[in-house]
């Protein structure tokens, strides 16, 4: 049974090091980065940066 894992690297070479380590049968296929103004995007809406900032101060005050 085969598993779909997305890794995302902060550089080339921090991938190169990973890939080398841990995939010895060079079966990572690479995807392109899609630029800003492409890529989706997620805008929160208020109710959940709210419920956010809720349980964090509620977790301070315990």
């Amino acid at each position: 049974m085969t598993t779909e894992t997305v890794k995302v690297f902060a550089s080339y070479g921090r991938a190169i090091e990973w890939l080398s380590r841990n995939d010895p049968e060079s079966a990572a296929v690479e995807y392109p980065i899609q630029e800003a103004e492409q890529a989706p995007s997620i805008v929160p809406k208020r109710t959940d940066v709210q419920e956010l900032v809720d349980a964090f101060l509620e977790g301070r005050a315990v």
